[in-house]
This record gives structure tokens, sequence and C-alpha cells, in this order.
């Protein structure tokens, strides 16, 4: 019986790691996915095209304008010409398309980056207007599709470590439960020799529950050591974008998953020992 005792208690030991893992990494993922997004959007360019008529002084101005313009991330402005424009393209389509046309089909443009808090509807349509409303600027465009891609994509990604963490929380509890029954058939001649002799249900509960609650912090460490070593290594091969990584925020998930990891195996645990410790009082 005790090797099967052991078995038990090894899968029911795993089943929290996993379970405590994945909810970290749902954590993590949920926490940080607002400064992915914010990191992605930053990075969406906003393109200003120039009527063939403008002048130097038009560029000058609206160039001044932009710079100082509270939404426009700084140090991100670039000028392109047509001809620049024409040689980007190029790299992606045929240059047989290009040379088959009679005249540039592009125009003198700017580019620039938007702070991520600007990067909603109304405020972008608000750019757009405020932009087209000068005689020189034929066309503003943004990258809406691929932000709302993005957030889109960021949801997706954490819904599948959340359903895997609620399978294992279940499958944990349910581990639990058929351990603590096969402990108890174990000792159950110890145990109603114990009642006889006057023993208070917290005393005969006690061994059991320091049991679980070892159990549970054990897990936990190792899901915590394990969330670590996997946010190392997504930091290495992130490169520069590994500054959204936010540590304060691994602490406070590493708190709530030891927390977590006690509560799951000392509750059911408790909850198990409670019901048949009254069922042997009724004499059931």
């Amino acid at each position: 019986m005790n090797r099967h005792l052991y078995k038990n208690s090894f899968w029911t030991g795993l089943s929290i790691v996993i379970a405590l893992f994945m909810t970290g990494l749902y954590g993590v993922i949920l926490i940080h996915s607002g400064r992915v997004s914010q990191q992605l959007k930053q990075q969406l360019n906003v393109v200003v095209e120039f009527s063939k008529s403008y002048t130097d002084l038009d560029k000058s101005h609206l160039f001044d304008e932009l710079d100082n313009h509270e939404a426009v991330l700084s140090g991100s402005l670039q000028f392109y010409t047509a001809d620049d424009a024409k040689t980007l393209m190029a790299g992606d389509l045929s240059t047989d398309y290009f040379s088959n046309l009679d005249e540039n089909p592009f125009h003198d443009m700017v580019t620039f980056n938007l702070k991520h808090d600007h990067y909603q509807s109304d405020k972008l349509n608000t750019l757009k207007h405020h932009l087209l409303s000068r005689s020189y600027v034929t066309d503003v465009v943004f990258q809406q599709e691929q932000s709302a891609f993005i957030e889109k994509n960021l949801k997706k990604l954490s819904v599948l470590p959340f359903i895997i963490a609620l399978l294992m929380t279940l499958m944990s509890i349910a581990l639990i439960y058929n351990t603590v029954r096969l402990n108890l058939q174990s000792d159950e001649a110890r145990i109603r020799t114990m009642k006889l002799v006057g023993a208070k249900h917290e005393f005969i509960q006690e061994p059991y529950t320091k049991s679980a609650l070892k159990l549970g912090l054990i897990s936990a460490v190792i899901a915590i050591l394990l969330l670590l070593v996997f946010v190392q290594v997504m930091k290495v091969s992130m490169g520069d974008a590994a500054t959204i990584i936010h540590y304060p925020y691994i602490l406070v998930i590493g708190f709530i998953l030891l927390l977590i990891g006690s509560l799951i195996p000392y509750t059911a645990t408790k909850t198990l020992l409670s019901n048949y410790l009254q069922k042997l009082r009724l004499g059931l």
C-alpha cells in the first residue's frame, strides 16, 4: 500500500506543478499583454503623402508640427522621396512591374510612429482630418488592421494556458482526494483508536494537512522556478524586446502561485478529512 501511496503523491505533486506553472504562464501573458501591445503599436508606421506640388516650406512646416505633436513618438520622423518609396517597394514586387510604368506612382512621404495611448480610432481620425486639411497632403495611412490583429492574437495566446491550468487544477484536486482516501484506508484502525481515546478532530487532521501543505509548497516552488527559467529563455530569445518583461509583476505572480499551491491541497485535504471524521462520528 505504501508504494501505491508514494506513486499517488508523486502524480498529485506533478499535476499541481503543471497546474501552477500554466497558471503562472497565463498570468505572465495576461499582465504583459498590455505592455507587448503598447510596444508593437509604437512600431506601426503612419504614412503622410505629399502632393506633387508641395514646397520645401510646406515640408518644413509639417516636420515642425509633427516633431512637436504630443501623439508623435520622439525621433520617429522619417522622410522618403518618391524614388525611395519605389526602391523599397521593388524589394517586395517584381522590378518588371515598375519598369512597365510611365511614371513613378509614389509620392514623397513622411513616416512616423505614434505613442501607444494615441492609437485609438477617434484620436487617429482626428489626426488624419487635421493633416488632410493641408493642401499639400494627399493621404494619411494608418495600420489600424495590424493594431486590431495584434490585440486579437494576444487574447488568443492567453486562452490555451488558462484552459490547461483549469484542467490540471481539477485533476490535481481529484488526485488529492484519491491520495487522502488511500491514506485514510491505510490508517483507519489508528484513527478509530485515536477517536476512542478522545482525540480531537484537529489533532487527527494535523499530520494529513501538514503533509498536504508541504506537498503544495514544494510544488509551488518547483512551478515558480520553471516559470523563471521560461521567462529567462524568452528574455534571451526576444533581444531588444525583452524590455517589456517587468520583474515586479513576476514576483507578484510567484507569491500568488505560493498561495494557490498551499491552499489547493490543504483545503481539499481538510474538507475530505472533515467529511470522513463526521461519518465516523455518526457511525456510517
